[in-house]
């Protein structure tokens, strides 16, 4: 403990020997030279990087007959192109802030001197670090393993939400509440990612018992047809899939389809929109609970 405090009275001496009164005025001036100069290249980094971002999906984008011999186009993962710029943005703003503030404190203070007490008290600020280093490395593995990507529908924990911010210590996740929720890189062990690949629609459509099941699925059948036709949202389907419980108090009939990522939710709405317009038309009882009170 001696040697450390020694050490930090050597290093308050040396700021107080640095520090040249007259001139005060020219090391502020050329602080704020360094920040305007930080702001232009913080700026100029991130249109750069923009722009190869941009390059490389425009390539991607190219008919693939280039590359091999058929005319098809090549599929391209805008998402994982939009959390390649963020994090590449992240990690630039972090080294650019880190390099001005090591200038800025060289025109005050000896740096190498707080090098010097760092070294002699690296263990404690490494325990102290231990977090902020277990935060950047989870969050590395969480982009190279591709896991989700911004724009996506994810379940973390207890949270659900859709990214909007994928850093180098935390993640960051909108719920459908408009709730932002922050959540620290280290701390995500278990995601359920819900935008990958087809998703699927699922409704559960009610109908009496003294309705004709035959018909009240005949009618399903042809709707379905009419509901898939011109929707870019459907991939497969929908499809009446028959019986599925038998309830108390009604029927139920299941109709599924496959849809694109993000949009079941939409095709569900859609669905029983149009199934309620159509059983009411062609005169199919929707059970719901009724009271009856009579008068004596």
């Amino acid at each position: 403990m001696n040697k450390l405090f020694t050490a930090f009275d050597a290093w308050g001496s040396d700021i107080l020997n640095s520090i040249d009164a007259s001139s005060v005025a020219d090391r502020i001036f050329k602080v704020i030279l360094i920040l305007i100069l930080t702001k232009i290249a913080l700026s100029l980094g991130y249109k750069i990087i923009d722009k190869i971002i941009e390059s490389e999906k425009a390539k991607d984008a190219e008919p693939a007959k280039r590359k091999f011999g058929i005319s098809r186009p090549v599929k391209i993962d805008e998402k994982r192109y939009d959390t390649v710029k963020m994090v590449s943005k992240n990690i630039y703003r972090v080294l650019l802030m880190f390099i001005a503030f090591l200038t800025i404190l060289g025109y005050f203070i000896d740096v190498k001197s707080i090098l010097a007490v760092a070294g002699i008290g690296g263990i404690a600020i490494g325990f102290g670090a231990q977090s902020l280093v277990e935060d950047i490395v989870n969050g590395v593995f969480i982009f190279m393993e591709d896991h989700y990507a911004v724009d996506e529908y994810i379940s973390i924990d207890k949270y659900n939400g859709i990214v909007e911010d994928i850093g180098l210590r935390t993640t960051k996740i909108r719920d459908f509440n408009g709730d932002l929720h922050i959540i620290h890189n280290r701390k995500i062990a278990e995601i359920t990612n819900h935008s990958r690949g087809d998703m699927r629609a699922l409704v559960d459509i009610p109908v009496a018992y003294e309705e004709n099941l035959e018909r009240c699925m005949e009618i399903l059948e042809r709707l379905c047809g009419e509901i898939a036709e011109g929707n870019e949202s459907i991939i497969e389907g929908p499809v009446v899939m028959g019986v599925q419980a038998l309830e108390s108090s009604s029927v139920s009939i299941r109709v599924s389809a496959k849809t694109l990522p993000m949009e079941q939710w939409n095709v569900e709405r859609l669905m029983r929109l149009r199934i309620k317009e159509e059983f009411d038309r062609e005169g199919i009882e929707i059970p719901y609970d009724k009271k009856v009170i009579y008068n004596r």
